[in-house]
């Protein structure tokens, strides 16, 4: 499925592992550990965590930090308007219901959102870079591997 060797999509370590290079387009949110969903290097998305994330969510233990009371309650008192916001855009934007679960503590509302937010964030990068995957698939010219560039919206955003 990801398999393009070019910024601004997937790429494969000597170990196999894939990975995306933060360029500019992916924007890890505040809200987020980045240490949780990079490879170690802070500049590559570890799309293993990211596809854990996004297939059995972080009450899987894909992403402990939205999950564990304290360390949800921390990010939420940080970051928390943010977190509700996000999740109501996007709820918004594909119009399906927000259901609160009515009978929650603070630190239940708090794994809430935050997990619903990252599992949200983390699929709409996972989408992105699909769709950059067949952008790019479509600019390739089997003969020429020069033809290889970052999708459009990239392109736009690093020259403004």
């Amino acid at each position: 499925m990801y398999h393009v060797d070019t910024e601004g999509t997937v790429r494969v370590d000597s170990n196999g592992d894939r990975y995306v290079v933060l360029d500019g387009c992916i924007q890890i949110p505040e809200w987020i550990e980045q240490d949780r969903i990079t490879t170690g290097n802070p500049d590559h998305l570890d799309i293993h965590a990211l596809e854990a994330v996004a297939c059995h969510g972080c009450d899987s233990g894909a992403y402990m930090p939205a999950v564990t009371y304290g360390d949800a309650a921390d990010t939420m008192n940080e970051n928390g308007d943010d977190v509700v916001a996000y999740v109501q855009d996007w709820h918004e934007q594909v119009r399906l219901q927000l259901k609160i679960p009515h009978d929650s503590t603070w630190n239940n509302l708090a794994t809430f959102f935050l997990s619903r937010a990252v599992e949200i964030w983390t699929q709409s990068v996972l989408d992105t870079i699909e769709d950059w995957d067949e952008e790019t698939k479509e600019d390739i010219d089997d003969d020429d591997d020069d033809n290889i560039v970052a999708p459009e919206e990239c392109q736009e955003e690093q020259n403004a």
